[in-house]
């Protein structure tokens, strides 16, 4: 039993370490009983599009006006 416990703590750093690195939220860990959970809690997929959509606005709207000045 030890043994699992501490390869299951090396997982745990490993996986906080990973999202860290990646800029994700720490995962949430519960242990109910004899099953450990770990939860990943994600941002909207709406609000990654609307972010998306807003920096691809601005990247356009600069390259017409780059372009436009460029003819000038």
């Amino acid at each position: 039993m030890v043994g699992e416990i501490e390869a299951w703590g090396r997982s745990i750093e490993r996986i906080v370490a990973a999202g860290k690195n990646a800029g994700c939220p720490i995962p949430e860990f519960r242990y109910d009983g004899d099953e450990v959970w770990t939860i990943f809690k994600f941002k909207s997929v709406e609000k990654t599009v609307e972010k998306s959509v807003e920096k691809n606005k601005k990247n356009i709207k600069n390259h017409r006006d780059n372009y436009r000045n460029d003819d000038g």
